[in-house]
């Protein structure tokens, strides 16, 4: 789906800017799929939560988001069974 969104977007736009930005979520409950401890630089601390990558590419047609993902440790990953999410 990436790669087609990509497609379409080429397709539309000559130049643009990508940002790429992750956010973490602060979660309290301890059974959630994707949840873990990840270390937010923000705080300086660790926090238990879930941790989103997003694109955003700004062209002079538009703006396009072609991804947002959660990010999963490894080993929340292997809890999970999400082989493809790290």
């Amino acid at each position: 789906m990436f790669r087609k969104t990509v497609e379409l977007i080429n397709g539309i736009e000559n130049d643009g800017i990508l940002a790429i930005d992750d956010t973490i979520v602060e979660k309290s409950g301890r059974n959630m799929e994707a949840a873990g401890w990840i270390f937010d630089h923000s705080s300086g601390r660790s926090v238990w939560g879930m941790q989103f990558a997003t694109s955003v590419l700004s062209g002079e047609y538009g703006i396009y988001m072609p991804n947002i993902r959660p990010c999963l440790q490894e080993e929340s990953a292997l809890l999970h069974n999400f082989d493809n999410w790290t």
